[in-house]
C-alpha cells in the first residue's frame, strides 16, 4: 500500500540498518525521504546510498548514517540537529554551519580535505579522523570540548579561540605548530607522530 501524505507526516522515526544484510537487500536509494516532514531520528548506517536530501526535514534531531557511499553531505536546513554520525563513508564536501544546535559530530573515514565550523554555538565533541584536513577551523565555539581529528593533513593548529577545549587529539598528522594560548582547561592533549618545532601552551 502506498502511504497517503498525512499518514507519512505522522512518522517521527525511520530506522534501516543494512549492517547484518547481503549487498542485495540493503537500501540503495532513499528517494521520497523529503516526504517524512515531522522524522526526528533516521537511522540508515550499513547501507549503499550514494545521495540523499533532507533539506524538508526540518524537524530532524538525530541522523546516523555511516558506512554508505555519500559523497556530499547537506545538513543547512537541519537546524534541530542534535547529533551527526556519517562515519565510512566518501564525503569531500559537508554543510554544517549554521547548525545552532549541533552538539555531536562524528565524520571519521571519509575524504574531507577541510572543516569550517561556523556558527555551531552548541558543539560538543567532534571526531573527524582518517580524512584528508588540511585546514581545521572554528568560529564561536563556546561549548567544544573535544576534538580528535587523527591521520590527516594538518600542518598547523590553532585553537586559540576555543577556550573549554578539554581533549584534544591530533595524533599523525603534518603538524609543525601547534598554538593552545589561553586554554586553560586541557586536561588531554596527544600530538603523537607529527613534525613539531613549536608548540604553545602559555
Amino acid at each position: 500500500d502506498v502511504l497517503s501524505d498525512e499518514q507519512l507526516s505522522t512518522i517521527t522515526s525511520l530506522s534501516c540498518s543494512g549492517f547484518d544484510k547481503s549487498d542485495e537487500e540493503k537500501v540503495v536509494n532513499v528517494e521520497g525521504i523529503e516526504n517524512l516532514i515531522n522524522l526526528r531520528g533516521l537511522y540508515l548506517g550499513g547501507n549503499i546510498i550514494e545521495t540523499i536530501n533532507l533539506n524538508s526535514l526540518s524537524q530532524l534531531v538525530t541522523l546516523v548514517i555511516d558506512q554508505n557511499q555519500l559523497q556530499e553531505l547537506d545538513l543547512s536546513n537541519n537546524n534541530n540537529l542534535d547529533l551527526l554520525s556519517a562515519k565510512y563513508n566518501q564525503l569531500s564536501n559537508i554543510k554544517i554551519s549554521y547548525n545552532n544546535r549541533l552538539r555531536d559530530v562524528s565524520i571519521d573515514h571519509n575524504q574531507l580535505t577541510k572543516f569550517e565550523g561556523y556558527n555551531l554555538p552548541e558543539l560538543d565533541r567532534i571526531h573527524i579522523s582518517n580524512n584528508k584536513l588540511t585546514t581545521l577551523t572554528f568560529n564561536n565555539p563556546n561549548k567544544l570540548r573535544e576534538i580528535v581529528a587523527n591521520n590527516n593533513l594538518l600542518t598547523n593548529a590553532d585553537f586559540t579561540n576555543v577556550p573549554h577545549l578539554k581533549s584534544l587529539t591530533l595524533s599523525q598528522n603534518q603538524l609543525t605548530s601547534v598554538n593552545l594560548t589561553s586554554i586553560s582547561n586541557l586536561v588531554s592533549l596527544y600530538l603523537n607522530d607529527n613534525l613539531l618545532t613549536s608548540l604553545n601552551l602559555t
